[in-house]
């Protein structure tokens, strides 16, 4: 499943991707679609964005489960230790956008000093726990926690993991189970009730940093 957001792009763009993707929202398209055709819908919607933002998240095998591409955003992919985040701009970074456009120099400098920050792991912590959470949806208030993982890392290096399913109250949706590999049966048969499974992962990660993708959901 792939779901693209665009702003401030043409209605011909928004027009075209309907042909392949639902608009379940003002600028928001879903669907399912092979990688083939998920890779053309986004050279194409880089292509004829013109001045607009567009943001593509889809489902892939990778530790977080989910991939995602930004084109012309003020937020920036980057990689922490084999695990894709966002970098956030700054206040006076979004403020300073607002002011005179710098000279080459300037921008050439800010972003040798970025890319030597990003480089520079010393900056980030060596020792920390990875959080992922899966749910049931969304929705913070009605959808539930199918499974709660993390990592600890020390020194930057893996060196202990916990993984636990949670069984619901109600049955999962088709669409979670094939995003998630996560039915039914698993967790029913495997699944702990949430407050152990809660209890069990603050005893995992202790004092630890907690480090996770889409914290201000999960």
């Amino acid at each position: 499943m792939i779901v693209i957001s665009l702003t401030n792009c043409p209605h011909s763009l928004r027009g075209d991707l309907t042909k392949w993707l639902q608009e379940i929202s003002t600028g928001v398209y879903a669907g399912q679609v092979s990688a083939g055709v998920r890779e053309a819908l986004w050279q194409r919607v880089c292509k004829n964005a013109k001045d607009g933002r567009a943001v593509m998240v889809y489902g892939t095998n990778n530790e977080q489960r989910i991939d995602f591409r930004v084109h012309q955003g003020e937020w920036e992919p980057i990689d922490f230790d084999g695990i894709k985040l966002m970098m956030h701009p700054s206040k006076p970074k979004l403020l300073g956008r607002t002011q005179d456009k710098p000279s080459k120099a300037t921008i050439m400098h800010t972003a040798s000093k970025m890319t030597s920050a990003i480089q520079n792991k010393s900056k980030y912590p060596r020792d920390y726990c990875v959080l992922d959470i899966e749910t049931t949806g969304l929705d913070k208030n009605r959808d539930e926690i199918i499974e709660l993982a993390a990592i600890r890392i020390k020194n930057r290096e893996q060196v202990d993991s916990y993984s636990t399913l949670v069984k619901p109250h109600n049955p999962l949706p088709q669409s979670i189970t094939e995003l998630t590999g996560i039915t039914n049966e698993m967790v029913q048969k495997e699944g702990v009730a949430i407050a152990q499974a809660l209890n069990m992962l603050i005893n995992f990660i202790g004092d630890d940093t907690i480090i996770c993708h889409n914290a201000a959901f999960d």
